[in-house]
């Protein structure tokens, strides 16, 4: 098992899926990685050679911290061909 217990990682958003690369946006310690944007905290594991989050990213900022549209209605989605994202059932989630 290779020692994780001191790397940082900058997230790369796409619009079906993210990737973690080298970079400075994330700390991580251990067994968790902390978001240096807004504090949330995401548990880590060690799969084989990667490091994989155990929690769906909870990203509303853009890198250069423009926020990421939501709250889109149908004909917005459908119109749009910028990043967005949406929370079912389209309501905010607690913590």
């Amino acid at each position: 098992m290779k020692n994780f217990s001191r790397l940082t990682f900058t997230a790369l958003l796409t619009a079906a899926n993210f990737l973690i690369a080298p970079g400075n946006l994330f700390s991580q310690v251990a067994d968790s990685i902390t978001d240096i944007r807004d504090g949330r905290k995401y548990h880590a594991v060690q799969i084989g050679d990667q490091l994989w989050l155990k929690q769906n990213l909870r990203a509303d900022r853009y890198l250069n911290n423009d926020p990421i549209p939501t709250g889109l209605d149908n004909t917005q989605w459908a119109e749009t061909t910028e990043g967005a994202f949406a929370i079912y059932p389209h309501t905010s989630i607690d913590g």
